[in-house]
């Protein structure tokens, strides 16, 4: 049961940003179905998850600084319902750290890669709107958290046309970067290429000789095809030709946005203004609906500095997980385009921006040998984790029942 609500989980994660259900998203539902399933799996083996001291300090303070900004909030209904969201994507982001080990940790960016490559496939084949400057998008939704989903599918299938070799990547590939142009976003166009160029570099270990190469060679071939035909097509908007510096500095509309913001600092440097209330508060000042496109900054204005030390608590703990683990390539590569739209985008409310979160500290983690063979179907006789597991995987089974 935990398998399948973790899968499910997973594969409704990229159509979090499409409103289906009565304006409602379908990923809370199996985020919960998840987080009972875990409780009900842990009652009945009688074992019991902990943080490691580090994450666990920074993921109460983070519940408990939240909560008190509630006090001075304000929009006290957004700042409710911000909450509420961040209590339960944390939630599912522990679930996620603690589950994802050995062959599940590899079904769920295989799931992932599909789940985004349909997102992108429904991008390529929506018309460019021009009310919205040509770009595609799916019942109005906002293009920059459609192109961060396909920018963190590309990612997932980069990887695993390194590591598994297979031509079903490679499409997947292909159908993200092409909606990441479609859709108009020059920074998931970026974060794209980058993880092309990553996947260049290594060879999967065991391969035959140069088959990795000729699919990466595929992939790079694929991305400038599908340029090339869209380009033909007229299905590039013209701001995707923009430069790089347009995508933060340049950018007329965030610059805008950042006075606005920055004529109030002394209202929210320290304290906040309560989280979801950016733009609540910028028209109780202005009359002026804005929100702050940059997560740094909206972290700042809505949690103030304990937000800022806490966010870079988090970021820290990620880079430590860069440094230490066997899946550097997948950790680096999950996060570039998470890093980007932290730039350009900023909502911390975005499931997708979570699941890597759980990607990269599950990819970066010891895992417990009850939960190593939860997921296998036996355990071995010697009741380490089963034989099937990576080394770095068997090595960290020692750490039993911890979750970093």
């Amino acid at each position: 049961m935990l398998r399948t609500a973790t899968l499910l989980y997973i594969a409704s994660v990229p159509f979090d940003v499409l409103p289906v259900l009565d304006g409602h998203t379908v990923s809370p539902f199996f985020a919960v179905l998840l987080v009972v399933a875990w409780v009900v799996d842990h009652w009945s083996r009688a074992t019991r998850a902990c943080l490691r001291k580090g994450v666990q300090a920074w993921a109460y303070a983070a519940v408990v600084w939240l909560t008190a900004t509630l006090a001075w909030t304000a929009d006290p209904v957004a700042s409710r319902r911000a909450w509420l969201g961040v209590v339960t994507l944390l939630a599912v982001t522990v679930v996620l750290i603690d589950v994802l080990v050995g062959v599940l940790f590899h079904r769920a960016l295989q799931v992932a890669s599909l789940s985004s490559a349909v997102l992108a496939t429904a991008l390529l084949l929506a018309p460019a709107d021009p009310n919205r400057a040509d770009r595609a998008s799916v019942d109005g939704v906002n293009e920059m958290g459609l192109a961060y989903v396909v920018a963190f599918g590309a990612a997932c299938a980069a990887y695993l046309v390194v590591r598994e070799s297979r031509y079903l990547h490679v499409v997947t590939f292909v159908l993200c970067f092409g909606a990441a142009l479609h859709v108009g976003s020059r920074t998931g166009a970026l974060a794209v290429l980058a993880v092309a160029v990553l996947a260049a570099f290594p060879q999967r270990s065991g391969a035959r000789p140069g088959t990795a190469a000729r699919h990466v060679a595929l992939v790079t071939g694929g991305a400038l095809l599908v340029t090339l035909a869209l380009r033909a097509l007229g299905a590039i908007p013209d701001r995707v030709y923009g430069s790089i510096a347009d995508m933060v500095a340049g950018d007329p509309d965030r610059q805008r946005i950042s006075e606005f913001y920055f004529a109030y600092i002394d209202d929210w440097i320290w304290r906040g203004v309560g989280p979801g209330s950016d733009a609540s508060f910028l028209v109780q000042r202005t009359g002026t609906y804005l929100n702050s496109h940059n997560l740094l900054w909206r972290v700042w204005i809505e949690t103030g500095i304990v937000g800022v030390a806490l966010l870079a608590a988090v970021t820290i703990c990620a880079a430590v997980r860069v440094v230490r683990s066997d899946r550097r390539l997948l950790v680096i590569m999950i996060g570039i385009p998470s890093l980007l739209f932290a730039v350009t985008f900023g909502s911390y409310l975005h499931a997708t921006l979570w699941l890597s979160g759980a990607i990269i500290f599950a990819g970066g983690r010891s895992v417990p040998a009850w939960r190593a063979s939860t997921f296998r179907g036996r355990t071995s006789t010697t009741g380490g984790a089963p034989a099937e597991l990576s080394a770095a995987d068997r090595e960290g089974s020692r750490n039993a029942g911890a979750v970093e």
